[in-house]
């Protein structure tokens, strides 16, 4: 009997040990349980606050974007603006230079109307002059003429020549020629009156007075210029006279005697 009681008493001991150590292990749990959920409440607090803080951050940058944006319109609204004000400027100034333009290309038409009438009026006016001159020349020429035919000297029958007064020319060139101490003829007069009376015959179609003065010319006077006309019109006079081989050995004898002259061009188009 005894022996039961002391087996009950060690069963309630031995449960209440047991039931002891199980609120014990409990309780361990949930301040452990506790601990964590605190833990992690603060670990949430503390994401929390980086969360707001990235917000008002976000809103902060976000106000600023607003803010440049804001400028960014007001400065392209204000260039826009100002580019529109140069442009018109500009159109301004392009139809100032356009008006002046026409303004200036109607007073260069005008002043070259006024310059071609003044032109056609100088033009006019020249004529004029010149018909003027031409018959004062003309009145003087015949003046000079009308002097040179009263007197016989070797200026007068130049004179004479030139202005093909070809008749009263040769009269006065023979006189001469027949008393040439009375006209003081120097050693250059007389190829010219050679030469001149060569051509007066020539002229009149006397090809063989033409010949003898001509050839007087040349032989005596070999090396004087004027025989390049002159044995360029002996050779034409040999030609008139048919006489096709004195024609070119004379017109041989120009262009040998003198190649540069303007009577050799001539006279080898007829060789």
């Amino acid at each position: 009997m005894p022996t039961k009681k002391k087996l009950s008493m060690k069963s309630k001991i031995t449960s209440f040990l047991i039931s002891t150590l199980l609120v014990s292990c409990a309780t361990q749990e949930e301040i452990d349980r506790r601990e964590l959920l605190k833990k992690l409440s603060i670990e949430m607090q503390g994401q929390q606050k980086i969360v707001k803080g990235l917000l008002l951050a976000t809103q902060r940058i976000e106000r600023s974007l607003g803010t440049v944006s804001g400028k960014i319109e007001e400065n392209e609204y204000q260039e826009t603006i100002s580019l529109e004000a140069t442009v018109n400027e500009i159109k301004q100034q392009i139809a100032k230079i356009e008006e002046f333009q026409t303004l200036s290309s109607g007073k260069i038409t005008k002043n070259q109307e006024d310059l071609e009438k003044l032109a056609k009026l100088g033009n006019e006016q020249k004529r004029y002059i010149s018909k003027v001159s031409k018959e004062l020349k003309s009145i003087n020429s015949e003046v000079d003429i009308e002097k040179a035919s009263s007197a016989v000297t070797l200026a007068n029958a130049i004179k004479l020549y030139q202005h093909k007064k070809y008749d009263i020319a040769l009269e006065q060139f023979q006189e001469i020629l027949r008393d040439p101490k009375r006209f003081s003829l120097k050693s250059t007069d007389t190829p010219r009156i050679y030469h001149n009376l060569g051509i007066i015959y020539f002229i009149r179609k006397d090809y063989q007075n033409s010949q003898v003065y001509l050839s007087k010319l040349f032989t005596e006077f070999p090396e004087n210029g004027l025989n390049s006309s002159g044995l360029y019109h002996l050779g034409l006079s040999f030609k008139r006279l048919k006489n096709k081989e004195m024609m070119k050995q004379t017109l041989n004898l120009l262009t040998e005697k003198f190649p540069k002259s303007r009577y050799t061009k001539k006279a080898k188009k007829l060789l």
